[in-house]
């Protein structure tokens, strides 16, 4: 099935109890103004707390036209002594010589697009003062394998590092909080990222198609996976831990290899499409009766393993899955 990701498709729906409503349809799009409003309040604040913890101190900033002065050779070496504490934003946009790049101690902001379309870039040093990095910063550094992020970097912003087909390791501080949207889109190579415990908020389309990722460990602080979270990834089997409350359309469309899904309890919201276009996903178990569950959540090649005469085993029936019944 030819399908853009993106696009949500319809397909013909039986009149039933859990079809989207149109009062379901509004209170989906108040809750997604809130959580953009919440993003947008909470990227001001981090923004206020990075300022007033470097506050008083010089500011020097990089921009484009010192961007040629540490060229040497593929490699960019910016000497602490330069006290640098800013890179601009656009800095190294598109500077296609630099293979490798060292940046000094006493960075605290890279800006955004700073580094956008650097496609020689495989290597990039980053300091331990760094607080924080820009939207798309490292967007379509197609060379770029490993990326280390240090305690101070709280959030990492919206497409930050979208099209780093390379990019096969990525290592989050303990105190990262956020992940934005699209900020791992299509890094097809990306095999190796822990999330850490404290990371509450992962956006819309922030993996879609990490076609290497195989292991993909949720963290206890995340309430809700968003709209196309996990898209075309690799993986095999998916712990979802019980702090999870909501699942959005297409969280884990296309999971190709995905064979068993649980639903835990506390999970009370599951929208269009979640698992659909995963083609051996084979059971999903929910003994539980959430209060809304999509369209079409699967392919009608999976079994639902359900509690008899509950809304799931309501729900097999009007959508025309098969399903198996599962005693306390």
């Amino acid at each position: 099935m030819s399908e853009e990701i993106g696009v949500k498709k319809r397909r013909k729906t039986p009149e039933i109890v859990f079809k989207s409503s149109a009062e379901e349809k509004e209170r989906r799009g108040q809750r997604q103004m809130e959580r953009v409003q919440k993003e947008k309040a909470d990227k001001e604040q981090a923004e206020r707390n990075r300022a007033a913890k470097f506050k008083g101190g010089p500011h020097k900033e990089l921009g484009r036209n010192e961007a040629y002065t540490y060229r040497q050779n593929k490699k960019v070496f910016i000497p602490e002594s330069e006290r640098y504490t800013r890179i601009g934003v656009r800095a190294f946009k598109n500077k296609t010589y630099a293979s490798e790049i060292i940046l000094p101690e006493g960075v605290t902001s890279i800006g955004e697009e700073a580094f956008m379309g650097c496609t020689a870039l495989k290597r990039i040093v980053l300091p331990k003062s760094l607080v924080s990095i820009g939207t798309a910063a490292f967007s379509g550094c197609t060379s770029l394998k490993e990326i280390v992020i240090f305690e101070n970097v709280t959030r990492i912003e919206e497409k930050t590092f979208k099209d780093c087909k390379k990019l096969a390791r990525v290592v989050l501080p303990e105190d990262m909080v956020y992940i934005g949207r699209k900020a791992f889109y299509n890094c097809e190579m990306l095999s190796e990222i822990s999330f850490p415990e404290k990371l509450v908020e992962i956006q819309e389309g922030a993996f879609i198609r990490c076609k290497s990722l195989k292991n993909l460990v949720l963290p206890k602080g995340l309430r809700h996976i968003l709209d196309e979270t996990f898209v075309d990834l690799a993986i095999e089997t998916i712990d979802i831990p019980p702090n999870i409350e909501t699942i959005g359309i297409k969280a884990f469309f296309r999971c190709r290899h995905l064979t068993h899904v649980t639903i835990p309890e506390n999970i009370t919201y599951i929208d269009d499409w979640v698992f659909h276009g995963c083609n051996r996903l084979k059971t999903i178990k929910i003994l539980h009766e959430p209060e809304f569950m999509g369209e079409w959540l699967t392919n009608r090649s999976t079994t639902f393993q359900c509690m008899e005469g509950t809304k799931v085993d309501e729900y097999c029936d009007q959508f025309g899955y098969k399903k198996e019944y599962v005693k306390e």
